[in-house]
């Protein structure tokens, strides 16, 4: 969608214009299962898709110097990928101060903080 490619350049751009350090974007996490789902379907349909045309060049654009360092987090924990991502950075964590209810809790009111409720219905 020509929306999406647009808005995700735009937020960026404001991200970099107004920061003085690192910019860390996750961005392409569950791009494996999709390249596996892509390769998976019918011959015909890879030859004319937009999105398979596109793959490798993108794949290769992800890995030039600008894209910064990759971090394949697949088999890390949460901890271990931010532990990564700061070392890189040359930035210092605050250690977690919160307690296992608390964390709990937090990650609770962020998940829910992503409930979006849609209302449909049928038109004739």
């Amino acid at each position: 969608m020509a929306a999406w490619r647009q808005g995700v350049f735009e937020v960026l751009d404001l991200a970099l214009e107004g920061s003085t350090g690192p910019v860390i974007v996750p961005m392409t996490g569950g791009l494996g299962r999709a390249v596996q789902l892509i390769a998976g379907r019918d011959a015909a349909l890879r030859v004319e898709s937009f999105a398979v045309s596109r793959l490798d060049l993108c794949l290769e654009r992800l890995q030039e110097p600008e894209f910064g360092e990759q971090v394949w987090t697949d088999h890390l924990t949460i901890a271990q990928v931010a532990d990564h991502i700061a070392a890189s950075a040359g930035l210092s964590l605050t250690p977690n101060s919160d307690s296992k209810l608390r964390g709990r809790l937090r990650r609770a009111w962020v998940g829910a903080r992503q409930i979006r409720f849609v209302k449909t219905g049928f038109r004739r």
